[in-house]
């Protein structure tokens, strides 16, 4: 990792030109040296605040991205009383720096801290500085955080895809204790917004005071919707009708949930409840689910009181795939996550010997459980991430009459996983016995022009012949049927060498085993994502 070391008696020497007024045009110190000179005390070098001091942060913050002039209004006028940054409150007083800094001088710091630690805003001309220096010529109060959105306001995080919409905002003042009961009050206003949902939507309210949120949300197939919740104020949600969480009460601090529902195909509706008693509130609401990453449905990114971990991304490296031992969200337990070379990322279950999550681009961060074992689990770091299902990936094949299969294997299956080997590529070979079968399971990079997996089967059958066996392929997701074999959510499509033992059940797939003779066969299936 490339560290970046300043050179104290460097910086000493700017700053002594810098206060003395000389040498300026000389010197021309970079905006991160000028940001380590103002800014790096309070806001940190790292720009995620002074350790240990109730400082905001810059990197990821709202108030950095967007229009500019908010920014430099800050730079040269300050800000005082309550701030919001990334759901977090700061009671501070920034200082003007306008007397002290030059307008190239706020533009070099400016369009540093929009350009690191994850920022990826534009940079900043001196021309626009001094514009907006000169617009507040006579100013001499320092900003407020209402006055200053209100001339520049704050931009949401874009909409998602997936994320809601048709938005009916209701709010409510008054004091309580627990949820209302919504249909006993009266609303103080009721408005129609295009989302994402955001605490901004209660007319600049701070206590005292309910939102309801009604809305719809699209699904790109049916599947368990995955909703993560952290909230300071009382939450309820209902999704098609049916309540999926409830934080009951007023908090103190962020409180943590997550739930699980079923959504259809196309539009699903939903009604999200808030109240907060006193200034202490916070929302922010992610959504995951069949072929949809996870997503935010407010306008808050992420929790700010949450646990900070750093990025640890894992990667194929030197033509070398790379493996991933710990909890995945979609996969069941005992996860086997690997990001093959190519972009092309699963996820396989020791437990149910199931591949059960596919998808493209970056592996996976492994900061959270790497930092504090065990906590939560990792979703996919990338995206066209798709739901196989889960449950258990080998059995009898089902009777068309809708018979299921158990949650666990029974004992009499004698179903058994017993480990797996690495290629030279340090691709697994996951190995396992079914009765008397025994079977290599091993996923690679698929060779067509469209990202695409190809899961290799070697399948060994005792005398007696293969039986009824069959591998689950696909559980509980949307199936059509096409010439080419089957498309699952409308997202992926899944062929095999042998295309008749493909069977559907229902929202079910299984690659049948039946007209296997004794002796080694192999067998493959295709899995090729559709281009969006």
């Amino acid at each position: 990792m490339k560290q970046r070391f300043f050179d104290k008696k460097a910086l000493v020497a700017t700053a002594l030109a810098i206060f003395s007024g000389a040498g300026l045009r000389a010197a021309e110190p970079t905006g991160e040296a000028l940001y380590g000179l103002y800014c790096a005390a309070c806001h940190g070098p790292d720009g995620k605040g002074a350790a240990g001091a109730p400082f905001p942060p810059l990197a990821g913050s709202e108030w950095v991205r967007g229009d500019a002039r908010r920014m430099i209004s800050v730079i040269l006028h300050g800000l005082e009383e309550p701030v919001l940054v990334r759901a977090k409150t700061y009671n501070l007083q920034m200082p003007p720096q306008g007397s002290v800094l030059s307008d190239e001088q706020i533009a070099s710091i400016a369009s540093h801290v929009r350009s690191s630690w994850g920022n990826r805003d534009g940079a900043v001309k001196p021309e626009l500085v001094a514009e907006v220096r000169a617009e507040n010529a006579t100013r001499e109060s320092l900003w407020t955080a209402p006055e200053l959105l209100m001339k520049h306001p704050l931009p949401p995080l874009p909409r998602h895809r997936w994320g809601v919409s048709n938005l009916t905002v209701t709010v409510y003042e008054g004091e309580w204790e627990e949820m209302p009961d919504f249909s006993q009050l009266t609303s103080v206003s009721e408005e129609k917004e295009e989302g994402p949902i955001s605490l901004s939507q209660a007319g600049g309210r701070k206590e005292n005071f309910a939102v309801v949120w009604e809305g719809t949300m699209e699904s790109p197939g049916d599947h368990d919707s995955n909703f993560f919740v952290s909230s300071v104020g009382g939450l309820r949600l209902i999704y098609n009708g049916q309540e999926v969480f409830h934080l009951k009460g007023q908090g103190q601090h962020y409180r943590h949930t997550s739930a699980r529902a079923k959504a259809v195909k196309g539009t699903n509706s939903f009604r999200l409840e808030y109240f907060q008693k006193g200034p202490r509130g916070g929302l922010a609401l992610h959504r995951s689910g069949g072929s949809m990453g996870l997503h935010p449905l407010t306008d808050t990114d992420r929790d700010a009181d949450a646990k900070d971990f750093p990025d640890i991304f894992l990667f194929p490296e030197n033509g070398r795939s790379t493996l991933y031992r710990n909890t995945i969200e979609g996969v069941s337990p005992r996860a086997i996550g690997v990001g093959l070379e190519g972009g092309i990322n699963y996820g396989f279950s020791a437990s149910t010997l199931a591949l059960e999550l596919l998808w493209q681009g970056k592996f996976i961060n492994a900061g959270q459980h790497w930092t504090v074992r065990g906590t939560g689990a990792t979703p996919p770091a990338g995206e066209q991430v798709v739901s196989l299902g889960r449950g258990l990936g080998i059995g009898p094949l089902p009777r068309p009459s809708g018979q299921k299969w158990p949650r666990a294997f029974p004992l009499d299956w004698q179903v058994l996983f017993l480990g797996y080997d690495l290629d030279e590529q340090n691709r697994p070979a996951f190995r396992y016995r079914a009765g008397e079968l025994l079977i290599v399971d091993q996923p690679l990079p698929g060779e067509g022009e469209s990202p695409s997996l190809q899961r290799k089967l070697t399948i060994t059958v005792p005398p007696t012949g293969a039986g009824d066996w069959a591998l689950r392929l696909v559980s509980g997701q949307e199936l059509q049927a096409r010439e080419d074999g089957f498309l699952v959510n409308g997202a992926l499509t899944i062929s095999a060498s042998a295309p008749g033992a493909l069977q559907q059940r229902g929202s079910d797939l299984y690659l049948s085993l039946a007209g296997l003779t004794a002796g080694e066969h192999s067998l493959a299936m295709t899995y090729t994502w559709i281009q969006p």
